[in-house]
């Protein structure tokens, strides 16, 4: 699912422009640019921000170079070299991504690029003379506690009355995943994931997105024997889909989702509002949202033809 792009242009300020114009003059190359603004002993006013505890291990780690591989007005997303493979830097405006650092702004107040130099750890993030540091932790899970099986029923009910047209509704390979998930058998649901993994156009295919949502809501719903036999397999392929789609995999194969994703499962089991929290899930990318919901589908439709109760995966 793609960071929003409908917030309004962010203007450069002049100094900023100045000091970026100044910047690539003295660098070797604009395309490799040096690390020369990140010297010790200058004189940096860090900006605040809270990140996801999928992020926890590098931020905190030893510092690392990275870059930035995609950038919107909102926020970008930022390649390294540790799990899960690309952080998203964004402000609050900004879908809340599993694998996000959010500045206390509602975009960025800087502008970047693709290509931009960029060095993360010791709780901090580093670009083009700004640094933000990690002041809070938060975890993008829902807090689901023990399941009431009637109430899922409801919930998954009303979702599945809503339409959702996804990117790849029609594919085999999702109906075979279904057929597998609700045998569950591990091994005919390892077979099945695989194909799904870069399945379609976009920075997350709809396969992708779909497994998310099955990953996801599997981990959350305590089904932990498939998400194990799926994740496993699916992460191998990992290499087969973008970067971006690779790093959402990983986090959802953690039960780690989008905001949007947290509140719709949270609905569904909770008797909550499910037209709303599906509407804002359904909204997210060109057909991500709709392919994520569906994800979801799949994974209580499996978790209730084969359980009673579950705790979520943090019990």
């Amino acid at each position: 699912m793609s960071i929003p792009t409908s917030a309004p242009e962010f203007r450069e300020p002049l100094a900023l422009a100045a000091v970026r114009l100044l910047y690539l003059c003295l660098s070797s190359s604009a395309k490799a640019p040096s690390f020369r603004w990140f010297e010790k002993g200058a004189h940096i006013v860090p900006l605040p921000a809270a990140a996801s505890i999928a992020l926890r291990p590098v931020l905190q780690g030893p510092e690392r170079r990275g870059a930035v591989i995609a950038a919107y007005p909102v926020g970008c997303y930022i390649a390294v070299d540790a799990a899960p493979g690309v952080l998203a830097l964004t402000g609050t405006a900004a879908s809340r991504l599993p694998n996000a650092a959010v500045v206390a702004a509602p975009e960025l107040p800087f502008r970047v690029r693709p290509g931009d130099a960029v060095r993360v750890g010791n709780g901090t993030i580093g670009l083009y003379g700004n640094v933000i540091r990690i002041q809070r932790w938060f975890d993008p899970s829902p807090a689901l506690g023990r399941v009431d099986p009637a109430r899922l029923a409801r919930g998954l009910e009303a979702l599945e009355s809503i339409p959702l047209s996804g990117g790849i509704d029609d594919h085999p390979a999702v109906a075979r995943l279904s057929a597998a998930c609700r045998t569950g058998d591990p091994d005919r649901i390892a077979e099945a994931g695989p194909p799904l993994v870069g399945l379609g156009p976009g920075l997350t295919p709809s396969g992708d997105d779909l497994l998310a949502g099955v990953l996801f809501g599997l981990r959350a719903l305590g089904s932990l024997q498939a998400v194990g036999a799926l994740a496993a397999p699916v992460l191998a392929a990992a290499a087969r889909t973008t970067p971006i789609s690779a790093a959402l995999l990983h986090c959802a194969a953690a039960g780690l989702p989008c905001g949007e994703a947290a509140d719709l499962l949270l609905a569904v089991a909770a008797d909550g509002d499910v037209p709303e929290a599906a509407e804002r899930v359904r909204r997210l990318g060109h057909t991500s949202g709709a392919d994520l919901a569906r994800g979801l589908i799949l994974a209580c439709r499996t978790v209730l033809e084969g359980a009673t109760a579950w705790p979520n995966s943090s019990s």
